[in-house]
């Protein structure tokens, strides 16, 4: 691991910030006293306005802090914020295996000028045979793909959409992937979520659809921190999530929705498979949490 990658991993980065913040207060505390201190010795400040003026002096602190603390923040942003989060995956029995088709759908805006790729970071569990997988990117209609392809330390893939033009601050654009492959090296996990990561992401939605009459026996939803190591993120809470029968097209689909989750936490759901529909027989419960 390279000191660039380990000074981007999240706790490194707030503490970082809570560390800018406490010199931000200390700085000005300093600044405050020193005024307060004058006022009393050189001013001659009457005895009985030292309270008044101590309780304003702080206020003027902590205003000034908290400005301070915006500013830094704000100082490094990233290139764009998420308005619009979901994803869509259909899960259909291949013999002793599955096929996964995973959709995608990504509306974004940008919080600077010049904005010309949008980040796309997955993670998924089992293995497919060689050329099994597909990507392709459906929005924008002149975009580019630019594909990582094989994951990294953390066993993350990334990869980008470049739009063949650079965004403007606040202008929205509209991203949508698609990507299916198959199980038939390894079994995937029985689980589907997704987060915005590092960028503030205002709404998320979630969906699996299966066939009729292959569906879970349990399936429910959750919030994970995915900002520790993939194999230490941590199931922060279950959800209800929705259930919808089309019989017209033969398939179940269930979806969870959040708001404004907190970065590096992801929404979706988890199941577990009977054993007469696991690969090869072999019963599947619901995994530990590994992305």
């Amino acid at each position: 691991m390279t000191l660039e990658q380990l000074m981007d991993k999240p706790a490194l980065k707030n503490t970082r910030t809570i560390a800018a913040t406490i010199n931000s207060f200390v700085l000005l505390g300093s600044i405050a006293a020193g005024v307060l201190l004058t006022l009393i010795v050189n001013v001659r400040v009457s005895p009985a306005l030292v309270a008044p003026a101590s309780i304003s002096v702080l206020a003027v602190v902590f205003c000034g802090a908290a400005y301070l603390h915006r500013t830094l923040r704000s100082s490094n942003p990233t290139a764009y914020r998420i308005r619009r989060l979901e994803g869509r995956l259909t899960v259909e029995p291949l013999g002793d295996h599955r096929r996964y088709h995973y959709q995608r759908f990504q509306t974004v805006e940008a919080t600077r000028d010049d904005v010309r790729l949008v980040e796309l970071r997955e993670h998924w569990t089992g293995k497919g045979s060689r050329d099994s997988l597909t990507v392709t990117c459906v929005k924008p209609a002149d975009g580019v793909l630019l594909d990582g392809k094989v994951p990294e330390e953390d066993g993350r893939v990334h990869r980008w959409v470049y739009p063949t033009r650079p965004l403007g601050r606040g202008e929205t654009l509209d991203v949508e992937v698609h990507q299916t492959h198959i199980d038939d090296v390894e079994t995937q996990r029985p689980y589907f979520r997704q987060g915005g990561g590092r960028y503030d992401t205002d709404a998320i939605r979630v969906q699996v659809s299966f066939p009729a009459g292959y569906e879970p026996t349990d399936i429910r939803g959750g919030v994970w921190n995915t900002g520790r190591p993939l194999l230490h993120n941590q199931l922060i809470r279950t959800m209800d999530c929705a259930r919808t029968e089309d019989r017209a097209a033969g398939s179940v689909t269930y979806s969870v929705e959040a708001q404004r989750t907190p970065h590096h936490h992801s929404v979706g759901l988890f199941w577990t498979w009977p054993p007469s529909t696991s690969p090869q027989g072999r019963p599947s419960a619901i995994p530990a949490v590994t992305t």
